[in-house]
């Protein structure tokens, strides 16, 4: 390995960022730090571990994919997606019906609410003064109805 001069530059390890890090003091080198572009931990590492020469020259390693690999990733992903289509129409299908139950508990109460106590109220109510009318006693204390 050749004497390390700093400042030197190394790239981000994460495939899809490939930053370039500006390295400035010896004791950064094996310590973590955030790629400032992707955000995440990377450790720092020397430009002979990096695999790319210094200041961002090197060799460059590509993943030949086939299409038949290409082709499982999509299916996998088409079954992911199924998946999660199931679970939110499940979970809708839970949440229709907890709705639907709290309006028909809500219904029947005021429909309850209507028939017991404000009809059914009025109802005893008019039953009562027609118990009393029917039961009203004239001046002598006898009762009597006229047909």
């Amino acid at each position: 390995m050749t004497e390390l001069k700093f400042p030197y530059t190394m790239h981000c390890p994460n495939i899809a960022c490939r930053a370039k890090l500006k390295i400035t003091k010896p004791e950064m080198v094996g310590q973590r730090m955030t790629c400032p572009a992707c955000k995440k931990k990377i450790s720092v590492v020397t430009p002979d571990e990096d695999g790319y020469v210094a200041y961002g020259v090197g060799e460059v390693q590509i993943e030949k994919r086939t299409p038949e690999a290409d082709q499982e990733d999509l299916e996998k992903l088409e079954e992911i997606q199924e998946q999660e289509r199931r679970a939110r129409r499940k979970a809708n299908i839970k949440w229709t019906f907890s709705v639907l139950t709290l309006l028909g508990m809500l219904g029947g109460t005021a429909w309850g609410f209507y028939e017991f106590v404000l009809k059914g109220y009025s109802e005893r109510a008019a039953a009562k003064a027609k118990a009393r009318e029917e039961s009203k006693e004239d001046l002598f204390g006898k009762t009597f109805s006229v047909d």
